[in-house]
């Protein structure tokens, strides 16, 4: 027995009918609803739970089909995977539906689209917000979307392109200073490390960043021999990282 802040008294029973049966619960539990004088609560079946998930899903694809007809390969797609929706909707059904109409409204309006857009300007006009876009469930919807629309495109291939939505994050730099090599596109990249060896630092912006597989520092021991300790110090002002510089020389 727990009592609460709201002066209400809560019952567990968990220890009292532990290692009991389904009947041994099932008439005890009758007996308590007789002494109270009320009468106990019918439990849902699951089918009908099912149901009635099935229906909400079936019901905000109809929706979709009304208000985005050119959609048909998100449309089958969708009814392919109804039950995972269903599933989404008995959570977050308000948040679930804004969201499919939002992505329903970007895609609908990159099918026409013919000018190049960034991701922040597309978060911005159809979701009130420039950093929606840029990652997150919403931004991968987008995306696989956008691939339905274009089933003939290369896996490899990124599907923005085809859509004319162009990179907006280049302008994000960072500058590093550390014997660094990474891996991308199946290559190793050491451009880092070489200007470490310089003293110089490096400046790096997200079109370096972005597809980077795997990173090491320089010198580092093959797998299973044991690891050298390192210190990973980041600045966000320039003083103390010129600092940091001066001192390591």
């Amino acid at each position: 027995m727990t009592h609460t802040a709201k002066d209400e008294i809560k019952l567990s029973f968990d220890r009292l009918l532990s290692g009991k049966d389904k009947a041994e619960v099932a008439h005890w539990l009758n007996a308590i609803y007789r002494l109270a004088g009320r009468k106990p609560a019918k439990a849902q079946s699951r089918q009908k739970q099912l149901n009635q998930l099935k229906n909400a899903a079936e019901l905000l694809l109809d929706q979709l089909q009304l208000a985005f007809p050119r959609l048909d390969p998100v449309h089958h797609f969708l009814q392919s995977n109804i039950h995972p929706l269903g599933n989404k909707l008995a959570r977050h059904p308000e948040q679930v539906k804004e969201r499919y109409f939002t992505v329903g409204r970007i895609v609908d309006f990159l099918l026409d689209n013919e000018e190049e857009i960034t991701l922040s300007e597309l978060g911005a006009s159809f979701c009130g917000n420039s950093k929606t876009l840029r990652q997150g469930e919403t931004k991968n919807m987008v995306e696989q979307w956008l691939r339905l629309q274009r089933p003939e495109l290369p896996e490899e291939l990124p599907v923005w392109d085809e859509f004319l939505v162009i990179r907006d994050r280049l302008t994000i730099t960072a500058l590093i200073f550390a014997p660094l090599i990474y891996q991308k596109n199946g290559k190793e990249y050491d451009w880092i490390e070489q200007l470490y060896q310089a003293g110089e630092p490096a400046v790096v912006s997200w079109f370096h960043l972005e597809g980077i597989t795997s990173c090491r520092l320089a010198g580092d021991k093959q797998a299973g021999d044991k690891q050298d300790t390192f210190t990973l110090v980041s600045c966000e002002n320039e003083a103390p990282f010129s600092r940091l510089l001066r001192e390591e020389q």
